[in-house]
Order: C-alpha cells, then sequence, then structure tokens
C-alpha cells in the first residue's frame, strides 16, 4: 500500500480544518447570541412599571425595586438598550423601562436621584428627567413625559455613538 503525502495535502487539509472550525465557531456565537435576544425579548415583554413599589420611610415615601424582569435586564446591561428604546412610550412598561435604562447608564446619565412630593394619595417621582406617579399599585407617567422621554433617551444614545 503506498501512502501519498506531500506539502499541497497538509495544507489544504489543514484549511478544510480551519475552515470547520470558523463555521462551528460562527454557529455557535450566533446561537448563544440568538439565545440572548430571546432572553431579552421574553423579559421585555414580561416587564411592568408596577415593579417599582411605593416605601415609606421616616424620611419620606421612596420606592423600591421588586425582583423580576427589570431587575434581570439591569444585569444584562447594554445588549438589552434596544429593545428597552422601543417601549418607552408604552403606558404599562415605560417608567420601569426608563428605570433600567438610567441604571444601565448610571455613570454617565445626571439626576438618578428622586425627588418626591406626595398628596391625595398619589405620590410624585422625578428620576432622570422623568416625572411619574405611583397611586396604589399603579405606576405611570402622563402620554407627553413619555414622549418627551423617549426623544431625550435618543438623543443621549445617538450622542455617544
Amino acid at each position: 500500500m503506498n501512502i501519498h503525502t506531500d506539502s499541497n495535502t497538509f495544507y489544504v487539509m489543514g484549511n478544510f480544518m480551519r475552515v470547520i472550525l470558523y463555521i462551528t465557531a460562527f454557529i455557535l456565537v450566533s446561537h448563544l447570541a440568538n439565545g440572548q435576544s430571546g432572553k431579552i425579548d421574553s423579559l421585555i415583554k414580561q416587564l411592568k412599571n408596577t415593579e417599582l413599589k411605593l416605601d415609606g420611610t421616616y424620611i419620606g415615601p421612596m420606592y423600591f425595586l421588586s425582583d423580576g424582569p427589570a431587575t434581570e435586564l439591569i444585569k444584562i446591561g447594554k445588549p438589552a438598550v434596544k429593545p428597552l428604546m422601543k417601549v418607552l412610550r408604552d403606558k404599562t412598561k415605560g417608567v420601569i423601562a426608563h428605570y433600567v435604562l438610567t441604571f444601565i447608564f448610571h455613570d454617565t446619565v445626571t439626576g438618578v436621584t428622586p425627588i418626591t412630593i406626595a398628596r391625595e394619595g398619589i405620590t410624585v417621582f422625578t428620576l432622570n428627567e422623568l416625572t411619574f406617579f405611583i397611586k396604589g399599585e399603579d405606576v405611570f407617567a402622563n402620554d407627553y413625559d413619555l414622549e418627551m422621554n423617549e426623544f431625550k433617551w435618543q438623543h443621549y444614545l445617538d450622542k455617544q455613538k
């Protein structure tokens, strides 16, 4: 049995294996990226303003973030920004999306300290220039403020590019 090998055979086989390795790596990375994207989309669907809960202290009214999708999105960070931007005008998700974006960019966004005024069972907060309200379990902002907030975030992100 005569086995003939030359340098071209090894060169071709080496390139073939390299191509297979690159294809495998690409498929794996694509799958992981799609997996995270799917997780982000799922968390966005579950997101609700009511994750912010009113909490009274001896200093005055405050709020806290309950465990839920918003906490997970904060941990994911910047890959969640585009999907969060899409829900900033949503009456049921806009406030919490703003909250998550504020904490993703907490090193560069000013004004993250809330200002509170309590009256007539409604507590008014301002977080990073968005005014929102908590009344009982409801957390909401008016349409105009949500629209302006989306505009401000888009302007901020455009400046980051």
